[in-house]
């Protein structure tokens, strides 16, 4: 016997995978000429369903999405070179916070 998702599990299902479209959708167009877009829009893909289901267990999530991405996007925009580069150096390396030497160092002029 194999077991069915419920007709609303599927509904909220779908309901998500439209949220989080628009809101790749909403990320891509604001950050089109900023030279770190792939960069942000990878992250957004690997933990956006996370993001979702963590929100929405809390939040009317479908209403706050689009000022969530706003507010990411401005975070984005104003974050230093040094710490993009940090943050690229830690998507690269996953488990930087093994390391306590590298992880608490703090980069310069910042």
């Amino acid at each position: 016997m194999r077991l069915r998702p419920s007709k609303k599990s599927q509904e909220t299902s779908t309901g998500a995978a439209a949220v989080i479209a628009a809101g790749r959708a909403q990320l891509e167009l604001s950050l089109k000429e900023d030279p770190g877009r792939q960069e942000i829009l990878n992250r957004y893909d690997r933990h956006s369903q996370d993001l979702y289901d963590g929100l929405n267990a809390v939040y009317a999530v479908d209403i706050m999405f689009p000022d969530l991405i706003r507010i990411i996007t401005e975070v984005h925009r104003q974050r230093k070179p040094q710490l993009r580069h940090r943050d690229q150096m830690r998507t690269l390396q996953p488990d930087w916070f093994l390391d306590w030497s590298r992880s608490h160092r703090m980069p310069r002029g910042g």
